[in-house]
């Protein structure tokens, strides 16, 4: 048990973190009684805060640790207790750490937006504006695994429109192994407690979080990161007289702004055609920065760069440069309705009579409202006003139930008739229930603020749409009788229609399917096909039509009423049965599939009323991935009002498109943005046939003007993506690649580490184990971290590729991916550090035994720099924005250098003949100093670079946010000023202004109060500053020169650490000095730019760039960095020695490693020789975590295809 005298700067306490071992950095003594303690956590290296008590200081105990630094520990565990730490802390050695542990393989753009852009914000508020089909689900999913891996991100929201949330799901799931869980209107309803607060990574529904219940449980939760998923519907506008509006879901969005550190929104349509729309939507990511109506006279347009990035299809480039979209096209398909020829019921009858019932209901639903405001106007008393608001409500849901029941006509004759059966039938319950209305005024709650949020409503609102069905202008039992006989004569020709067989629609369909040249390959057989209809009774219809025509087998559907996993089934069977020829889907499934592997055809059965559904059902096929020319077709009744619109509107497309290019199917939703789609398609209907001004009115939206100005709106914000920013990025990517820990580096320690732990793991086939049993300790302490382990694995493997074994279905063998973020390797580093932890500041011997080794004895000290700033008050301390992890070595004259891989990788530990001489070694190192000289090292020559880097990378963001917002700021407190002024100056002339001059004040004295509050947390943001540094090992390094040789040569497979050699050291150097100018000389002669980079041991020697020209394109295209590992050696040489690190350096970066070997004789370079990926060559298999090094047989090496000789 502790006293408080024990808790002193330097002492191990247990009691503090559950579970660990904490050092003291620094204690503050407060009186006699208590100690506020400054602590660093020794499995984690977090730095944590404390204030202990007098009465609660027993429940601590300290460690007397006598065994720091005497480096006397066991090195074969202290190696694998370092290599765990440093797994522990994998982002700050593998780059792209999100991309190596999740099944991606993400394009430049998207590796841009995440670790260029997204990463690099603290905290994080950014609009992502890419065209559609660029990925932006894949860069959320990046953005969250790296936040994740990082221990930025706990708890996270993903806000999604209905249709989309089963899609996200599944892509966390399968493409990064986050576990999210969806949440529905069951799901909240059935929580014990705030749901929001309780899971921590939550999907759900923009309109089921918008409702007012749970927008308070949001209140009363923070989050890590929200992210927003078609975020251009939470929205808002500015009235004629300069109010805002704002829907429900914009006032979501502010509400979720306010409650998390990190915001991301995405959507392809951020700027829809007005500025001051587009910087309302802005304020929802920075409120000061876009405060106020947008006045072209005062305000500037802002640049937004900092905050938003957009990319057009059309700029979007692969790793090779080319282009990702092919070309598409779109073609009409018009029919006509029939007339009852050949005693056949008649189609265009039952339109008639529809769109007439249609045509009466509206207009008696507009009756509705102007008798209510007409009473209202006249009535004296709050019931009445309350009747007005109930009557628009009313009207609202009948405009939107015979909007639905007309849509439905234009489908197909199945889905009318049983949408007319159903009306009638619950009108007829309604006239038994003696409601004058069959719609429940229970529905308001959840009526649509628009027809395009109608769209949005997923299959589990169906009740509601139910409802709104129902709803009639009827205001008597009588009228609602007679509306229900009309119902019922509109359902009885809708029946004969449909039992006669007769569909003009379905033979067009069939004439496109049957004759359309496109529908079959050179070979005659049929390409796969995408259906797409509104409608699920249209889907059933089509598909028993197909199935007739083209075999039951031919056909699969997907529609929202199905589960999760039968949809992904139906998906998996279109795309990889060569049987399965078509796909029939609704929209509510169809935003969440993608099918550009397997399909470039679609056919669009019914036309959406809203634009923007006819380019996300184009982007099922059309997007990355796929290879081939993209075909649609559009089937439209020409003799219908609502077909004479989408005619026009759709010639005018392909006629713009001539013009224009295919960018024209990107700017349907811009174009109907003043004068809405659906509101255009049903203001035909209910017009007059013989009114032609009116189809005037749509040929004029669509005109050329209106397409060019759609498309420079489309363009606004958006950023260039040419070939010296891809260039860069291909550099990142070879950088990342050939120092990852993913899959060689992994799969080594965890093979070694699981076994260590009692487990076994055994290869079945290359690069894929089986765990037949997990041992119970590791289940146990996942189940305690609220994680879980299976008992055991069938397969498991360490590299995405081996996956799925060759040859064998994808199911039936698939392999666990096992990488940091997975629960059983977190767990395996975990368990292993709480038992050998300790290890590492006891610190250990090892031997460098590389022919080159310098020639002392060193200390080596893994050092970890952290950079923190002040915008997140954690229980832990302050927030930090940046880490390090750097190995420093510092032999007794005081000489450091510093590495960032892990040199003990290539050092051995001690073998019993050499332990007697390390010890005599080690006493001369046995300082309580020794840990200090890391110390200031690193702070003297490691820190300020990684300082400055932080700071200059903030400062510049910061600068623009804090000219930005005072800017605006200030122009609206000039603003209301002066309207307070005038306000007052009418008001002492007795005049009534549009506002109080008092009320106008206080908005100018808010301004000023928000101004003063922002630039004072832009200074505390700008507040970063250098934690000290943590020594996290030790160990002390022998040159295996310095101890004795083994008293015997070792038998083979046995000693596999010994590496005898002999010469002179000196001697050495000189011939690795002459290798290393030799090549460097070599690398300029063939235009490269040579970087040395031996000193910090990236397990190669050079990093030689391709020279770039004006434009930043490097001059070989094909060719960027290359990375080379050189080896100088005597003439008469017969080996090389190849370390651990330059191993596996070799192997994360085959195509673009090479192994330059250059003999030396009399003082000079004799011989150069190039070998192109030397390590998959000597070395196929994954290496043993025993492996130090090997030697490689020279004329092995030099006999291998592709070598070059230079010299």
């Amino acid at each position: 048990m502790a006293e408080l005298k024990d808790l002193q700067k330097g002492a191990q306490v247990r009691g503090i973190v559950p579970d660990v071992a904490v050092t003291i950095v620094d204690a503050t003594r407060l009186g006699s009684a208590a100690v506020n303690l400054t602590y660093r956590n020794e499995q984690t290296g977090d730095i944590g805060s404390r204030l202990v008590l007098g009465f609660d200081v027993g429940g601590l105990t300290v460690e007397r640790d006598d065994r720091q630094w005497a480096f006397d520990g066991d090195g074969a565990r202290f190696r694998l207790a370092l290599e765990a730490r440093r797994i522990q802390m994998a982002f700050m050695f593998d780059t792209l750490l999100g991309i190596t542990t999740s099944k991606v393989d993400p394009l430049p753009h998207q590796i841009s937006a995440v670790y260029e852009r997204l990463l690099k914000q603290q905290p994080l508020r950014f609009l992502l504006a890419d065209d559609p089909g660029a990925g932006k689900t894949i860069m959320a999913g990046l953005l969250i695994k790296e936040l994740m891996l990082r221990g930025d991100l706990e708890r996270c929201l993903i806000v999604v429109p209905a249709s989309l949330a089963d899609q996200w799901k599944v892509e966390m799931q399968d493409k990064f192994n986050i576990d999210f869980r969806i949440f529905g209107r069951s799901e909240i309803a059935d929580a014990h407690g705030n749901p929001f607060a309780n899971d921590k990574l939550v999907i759900s529904r923009l309109d089921l979080l918008k409702q007012d219940q749970n927008m308070e449980l949001l209140r009363q939760s923070d989050w890590d990161l929200v992210v927003v998923d078609e975020a251009h519907k939470m929205s808002a506008t500015y009235d004629s007289a300069g109010g805002r509006r704002e829907t429900a879901r914009y006032k979501l969005g502010k509400l979720l702004g306010e409650h998390t550190r990190h915001l991301l929104l995405m959507t392809a349509t951020p700027h829809r055609g007005k500025d001051e729309d587009f910087q309302l939507f802005m304020a929802l990511l920075d409120p000061d920065r876009f405060e106020g109506k947008y006045r072209a006279e005062v305000h500037r347009k802002q640049d937004v760069s900092d905050i938003m990035r957009r990319l057009l299809k059309e700029d979007i480039l692969d790793f090779d440069g080319r282009h990702l979209f092919p070309e598409r096209f779109a073609d009409t398909v018009s029919y006509q309705l029939s007339r009852g020829e050949d005693g056949n019921p008649s189609e265009h009858e039952l339109y008639r009579q529809v769109t007439s019932y249609v045509r009466e209901q509206m207009g008696r639903a507009e009756a509705i409202v102007r008798e209510a405001e007409q009473q209202k106007a006249t009535g004296d008393g709050d019931g009445k006003t309350r009747g007005a608001g109930e009557a628009k409500q009313r009207s609202f849901a009948i405009g939107f139930a015979l909007t639905i029941l007309q849509r439905r006509l234009a489908s197909s004759p199945n889905a009318i008739y049983r949408s007319l059966n159903r009306r009638r039938e619950r009108l007829e319950k309604a006239l038994r229930e003696k409601q004058t209305d069959g719609f429940n005024l229970t529905a308001i709650a959840y009526l649509p603020e628009n027809m395009d949020e109608l769209d949005d409503r997923s299959d589990e609102d169906a009740e509601v749409a139910e409802l709104l069905s129902s709803a009639s202008a009827a205001t008597s039992l009588r009228e609602l009788q007679q509306e229900i006989d009309t119902l019922t004569h509109l359902e009885n020709i809708a029946k004969t229609l449909v039992d006669s067989g007769s569909d003009s629609k379905w033979r067009r369909l069939r004439q496109v399917l049957l004759e359309e040249p496109e529908m079959l390959d050179p070979h005659g057989q049929r390409f796969k096909l995408v259906i797409f209809t509104e409608h699920r009774d249209t889907l059933t219809y089509l598909s028993d039509k197909i199935g007739e025509l083209m075999g039951k087998q031919a056909i699969t559907t997907i529609h929202g009423s199905m589960r999760l996993e039968e949809r992904l089934a139906n998906q998996d069977e279109f795309v990889n049965n060569p049987d399965v020829r078509f796909l029939v889907a609704t929209d509510a499934a169809g935003e969440g599939i993608n099918l550009q592997r397997a399909a470039h055809l679609m056919v669009n059965y019914d036309l959406p009323w809203n634009p923007n559904r006819l380019e996300q059902r184009f982007g099922r096929i059309h997007r990355y991935g796929q290879t081939e020319k993209c075909f649609c077709w559009n089937l439209i009744a020409s003799d219908t009002r609502e077909g004479q619109v989408f005619e026009t509107i759709l010639g005018k497309l392909n006629e713009m498109r001539e013009a224009l290019g295919d960018r024209v199917f990107d700017v349907l939703g811009t174009l109907f943005e003043e004068a809405p789609l659906d509101k255009l398609v049903m203001g035909a209907v209910l017009k007059s046939e013989q009114d032609d001004g009116y189809m005037q009115q749509v040929i004029e939206l669509v005109d050329k003007e209106h397409f060019v100005k759609a498309l420079e709106e489309n363009a606004l914000n958006k950023e260039d993506f040419g070939p010296g920013i891809l260039a860069d990025i291909k550099e990142l990517v070879q950088r990342a690649e050939v120092s990852r820990l993913v899959p060689y580096f992994i799969a080594s320690f965890f093979l070694e580490a699981f076994r260590n732990l009692g487990g076994e793991a055994v290869e079945r086939e290359a690069g894929r184990y089986e765990i037949k049993f997990v041992p119970n300790e590791l289940r146990a302490r996942a189940r305690r971290n609220g994680h879980h382990i299976v008992t055991k694995y069938a397969r498991i493997c360490f590299d995405k590729a081996d996956i799925a074994a060759p040859g064998h279905s994808r199911a039936a063998l698939k392999a666990e991916f096992i990488a940091p973020g997975h629960s059983l390797l977190d767990t395996v580093v975990e368990l292993l550090l709480e038992r050998e932890g300790s290890l590492l500041r006891e610190g250990t011997i090892l031997v460098d035994h590389r022919p080159d080794a310098p020639a002392n004895p060193r200390v080596m000290f893994c050092v970890r720099q952290d950079i923190t700033d002040q915008t997140v008050a954690t229980a832990s301390g302050p927030h930090v924005v940046s880490s390090a992890l750097n190995f420093v070595e510092i032999d007794a004259d005081g000489n450091t250098e510093a590495t960032r891989q892990g040199p003990y990788l290539d050092y051995r530990p001690l073998q019993p003949h050499e332990v007697a001489t390390a010890a005599q070694i080690r006493h001369d190192w046995l300082s309580p100093d020794v840990e200090q000289m890391a110390v200031n090292y690193a702070i003297g020559q490691l820190l300020p670079a990684q300082l400055q880097e932080v700071t200059a990378a903030r400062t510049a963001l910061l600068a623009k946010t804090e000219q930005a917002v005072r800017l605006r700021l200030e122009q609206e407190i000039v603003y209301w000023d002066s309207r307070a002024q005038q306000f007052k100056e009418q008001e002492l002339a007795g005049k009534q202004p549009k506002m109080n001059s008092e009320a106008a004040a206080r908005r100018r004295d808010e301004l000023l109060a928000r101004l003063d509050s922002r630039m004072a947390k832009l200074k505390q943001e700008r507040n970063i500053g250098a934690q000290l540094p943590l020594v996290v090992a030790g160990a002390l390094v022998i040159p295996a020169a310095l101890l004795p040789a083994a008293p015997q040569p070792a038998a083979d497979g046995e000693d596999e650490f010994q590496l005898p050699y002999g010469g002179d050291p000196a001697a050495r150097r000189r011939i690795e000095q002459l290798a290393m100018a030799a090549v460097m000389e070599a690398e300029r002669r063939m235009g490269f730019e040579p970087c040395d980079v031996s000193a910090i041991n990236r397990g190669f020697d050079i990093e030689s760039r391709s020279p770039r020209d004006a434009y930043g394109r490097p001059a070989d295209p094909d060719v960027h960095l290359r990375f080379i590992e050189v080896k100088g050696r005597a003439a008469a040489a017969d080996v090389v020695t190849i370390t651990r690190n330059e191993c596996i350096a070799g192997l994360n970066s085959e195509n673009d490693f090479i192994l330059a070997i250059a003999l030396i004789a009399a003082d000079e370079v004799v011989a150069l020789y190039y070998v192109p990926d030397p390590i998959h060559r000597i070395m196929p298999a994954q290496p043993d975590w025993s492996l130090i090094s090997f030697d490689a047989d020279i004329k092995q090496l030099l006999a291998y295809p592709g070598v070059r000789k230079l010299l």
